[in-house]
C-alpha cells in the first residue's frame, strides 16, 4: 500500500514537468486594486403626487347651512377638535319638540299607570269586570310604548344637534377643504385629515 500512494505522487509530479517546453512560459500582467467603500447617487426624476399615509375624509352627516368654518389648508389639527359648524336651529327645533313629546307621553304613562292600579283595585273587590282591567292593562302598554318611541326620536334628534359640529376624529394636518360659511348642501363638508 505505501508503494502505491508513493508512485501515485511520483507520477502526479513528472506529469506537469513533461507538458512544459522551456521557452514557452510568459509572464501574466496582474492588475492589483484596493476595495473601498464608496457613495454611489444616482438622480431621479419621478412625477407623481405626494400624500399622507393615513387620510380621513371628513363630513357632516346631516344637511345646514354651513356657519362657520375653522380650519384651513395646512393647519395641524388635535383629535376631537372643532373643524366646521352648521346652523344649529332647526336641529334645535327638533329636539325641543322631542322633549315635548317625552314628557307627554310621561303624563300620559303616569295616568295609565293610576288607571290601571286602580281597575286591578276594583277587580279584586269584583266591583268591575275583567275586561274593564283588560282594557286599562292594553292602555298601560300602549302608553308604555309611546313614552320608548318619544325617547328613541328624543335620541335620534340629539344626535342629528350634536352633528351640527364637525370634528376631528385624530390629530393630523388638513390637506383638502371643499366648504364655505354660508353654503347649504348636505353632507359635503370634506377635510381629510393626516398624521
Amino acid at each position: 500500500m505505501k508503494h502505491i500512494t508513493v508512485l501515485s505522487l511520483f507520477i502526479l509530479t513528472l506529469l506537469p514537468s513533461c507538458s512544459r517546453k522551456q521557452g514557452d512560459v510568459s509572464p501574466a500582467e496582474v492588475e492589483v486594486q484596493r476595495v473601498a467603500l464608496a457613495e454611489a447617487s444616482k438622480t431621479m426624476t419621478l412625477t407623481g403626487e405626494i400624500r399622507a399615509q393615513v387620510e380621513s375624509d371628513l363630513g357632516f352627516r346631516t344637511d345646514g347651512r354651513i356657519t362657520e368654518r375653522l380650519v384651513d389648508i395646512g393647519d395641524h389639527v388635535s383629535a376631537g377638535q372643532i373643524l366646521a359648524k352648521l346652523d344649529p336651529h332647526e336641529q334645535q327645533a327638533a329636539v325641543d319638540a322631542a322633549e315635548s313629546d317625552v314628557r307627554a307621553a310621561e303624563a300620559k304613562l303616569r295616568n295609565e299607570t293610576s288607571n290601571l292600579e286602580r281597575q286591578k283595585f276594583l277587580l279584586s273587590r269584583k266591583a268591575n269586570p275583567p275586561s274593564e282591567y283588560d282594557r286599562a292593562e292594553e292602555s298601560f302598554r300602549t302608553a308604555q310604548s309611546s313614552l320608548d318611541a318619544a325617547k328613541a326620536q328624543r335620541g335620534t334628534a340629539r344626535d342629528a344637534l350634536a352633528q351640527t359640529e364637525l370634528r376631528a376624529g385624530n390629530a393630523g394636518t388638513i390637506t383638502a377643504t371643499i366648504i364655505t360659511a354660508g353654503s347649504t348642501r348636505a353632507c359635503t363638508s370634506s377635510a381629510p385629515s393626516a398624521s
